[in-house]
């Protein structure tokens, strides 16, 4: 397998960040998953590379937990009946939970620099 993001030519001219993410998690030589996440990759969202990083940890973490609670058998029937509206809505919460958590401690950090 390959995998990489690249920064678009605007992103360069601009001097931004590529806002996308990929990350891998291998269970067996056979068998991994991978999360891709695509950041909004405008300047009125200048955390999303953030964001994106955030999602595909996220995405790979609830999956993960998946994997392990099931045998091979009934994850991919389990799967299959929640991949539409309750997977989605897994990550979906537990996204926006990291992103205010990744949120108050950019504060926290922000306030204790200021004080110095």
């Amino acid at each position: 397998m390959i995998k990489g993001c690249v920064t678009g030519a605007s992103h360069i001219i601009k001097q931004m960040p590529c806002q996308d993410a990929i990350k891998t998690n291998f269970f067996s030589p056979n068998s991994f998953v991978c999360a891709i996440a695509d950041g909004h990759g405008s300047s009125a969202c200048p955390y999303s590379d953030e964001g994106a990083e955030i999602a595909v940890s996220v995405a790979l973490a609830v999956i993960e937990i998946l994997i392990w609670q099931n045998d091979e058998a009934s994850l991919y029937s389990l799967l299959q009946s929640i991949k539409e509206v309750q997977l989605p809505r897994a990550i979906e919460k537990e996204w926006k939970e990291q992103i205010q958590y990744h949120h108050q401690q950019k504060e926290s950090r922000t306030n204790v620099e200021a004080l110095w």
